[in-house]
């Protein structure tokens, strides 16, 4: 008898979630302030669980998600849920109600839709649509929706429908229409309506794509929330993004009487004057160039300090009289100005000969020049490169004069640079008497240790 009772319970309770799911509402309030305190109400409908293979997938997750942006937008949003007729009707009369000379409100629809006699119908859940002549009796006519938000004085209406989806009703009327899709509605004075596929043709479930919204939404959610955009703007983008994704099977199509450009987030700042708009711009290169010294400053402490002092250890080729192998020992002082330029002050390096005796010939040089930083190529690791000229002596030979060197690489972890290295020297002398000039090349690697301060 206990079970029994549990049972009564569970079932219960199961009834009561299944309520819910199948009739749910939600009123929203707006989670940020309307602009110039506007008055927006949105009502949000998702139907899904049409049963058997009419069930479509993702229109919750559009309902759910559509119902996010425009809370965002100021937006007080009733989000209803799979409801069937009645609740839909009765859901639909207090929001009318509510919306009476507000400044905007908007009606967005993601579930079946259909066109009948040119006329559009949305689909609730339980709607048993056995023939043609049904669809009247057990939708929702569009006409009817446009026409209560007409009667309420809105200043400015939305419909969004994303329900341009084949008609899986008409595969068991014995007459009916082959339309696909919906059919184009004419706009009333300060109304503008957007369907998810142009008149006559199907929207597309994001599925197909790894979305988990439909293709229309998926874009539409995103382009909503950026500021500046009108609402043209809006619904043009949408429209190009969803044609290249579904390679033009989908374009979505708009229709409007709307008067003058309409923003859900406006440009800003809003200027008005010729002193507020010079104030403006001046504001934004002050703050443009403010966060352009931040990043510069940022970069800067992330990559490298501005003082850095590196010892270095090379080897490579060098020709005095013949090709020899050197050892290349040095030091250098470089001063970085920004994130991508700096200037190696000091570089003092001594190459000795490593065949025969070592060190038996070496090569003195002290040099100064620029150097140079790339943007990041990981988080851990970017290019350099300097030029440097000064002065040379070849201890051997008893001869100095010009000296120059070309280095590029990689710097890593922010310390360790790893470089090919082309040095270069002239250098004149006298012996028995005689002035002599060699050239002396050198090719070699070279790894350094930047020690920041």
């Amino acid at each position: 008898m206990k079970h029994f009772f549990l049972l009564i319970a569970l079932l219960f309770c199961s009834c009561l979630s299944f309520a819910q799911i199948r009739n749910f509402r939600l009123v929203k309030p707006p989670t940020e302030n309307s602009v110039n305190d506007q008055k927006r109400k949105a009502v949000v409908i998702g139907m899904s669980d049409y049963g058997g293979d009419k069930s479509l997938n993702n229109t919750l997750n559009d309902a759910d998600d559509m119902a996010n942006a425009l809370n965002r937008l100021g937006f007080e949003v009733t989000l209803l849920k799979n409801n069937d007729l009645q609740n839909l009707r009765n859901n639909l009369t207090n929001w009318y109600k509510s919306i009476e000379k507000n400044d905007m409100a908007v009606f967005y629809f993601a579930g079946h839709g259909m066109e009948v006699n040119g006329e559009n119908y949305l689909v609730p859940i339980g709607a048993e649509l056995n023939s043609q002549t049904d669809v009247q009796d057990y939708t929702l006519k569009v006409n009817n929706v446009l026409g209560n938000m007409d009667e309420k004085q809105v200043g400015m209406k939305l419909i969004i429908l994303d329900a341009c989806r084949d008609n899986p009703f008409k595969r068991s009327w014995s007459r009916g229409s082959e339309e696909k899709g919906l059919a184009q509605m004419s706009a009333p004075t300060g109304t503008y309506i957007a369907f998810a596929a142009a008149p006559g043709y199907t929207a597309e479930d994001g599925g197909t794509y790894g979305l988990h919204n439909g293709v229309f939404t998926y874009y539409l959610k995103q382009e909503i929330l950026k500021p500046g955009l009108s609402i043209d703007a809006i619904f043009n983008k949408v429209t190009g993004d969803v044609s290249t994704l579904t390679g033009k099977q989908q374009t979505p199509f708009k229709n409007s009487s709307l008067a003058e450009d309409f923003y859900f987030i406006p440009p800003n700042p809003i200027l008005i004057g010729t002193d507020s708009i010079t104030a403006g711009v001046t504001d934004s290169l002050t703050t443009l160039i403010s966060q352009l010294k931040q990043k510069n400053t940022s970069l800067l402490t992330s990559n490298h300090k501005k003082n850095v002092f590196a010892p270095a250890l090379g080897i490579g080729a060098r020709k005095v009289n013949e090709w020899g192998t050197y050892l290349d020992i040095g030091v250098r002082w470089t001063h970085n100005f920004t994130p991508f330029i700096g200037w190696d002050v000091v570089n003092i390096n001594f190459q000795g000969y490593l065949s025969g005796n070592f060190f038996s010939d070496g090569l003195f040089q002290a040099m100064s020049g620029v150097r140079g930083y790339t943007k990041n190529f990981t988080k851990d690791m970017k290019g350099y490169a300097s030029l440097k000229v000064g002065f040379g002596n070849q201890s051997y030979l008893n001869a100095s004069g010009f000296a120059s060197e070309f280095e590029i690489g990689l710097l890593f972890t922010k310390n360790i640079c790893v470089g090919f290295v082309y040095n270069y020297q002239n250098l004149q002398g006298q012996l028995n008497n005689s002035n002599f000039s060699v050239n002396c090349p050198y090719a070699g690697l070279r790894v350094s240790y930047d020690f920041n301060y």
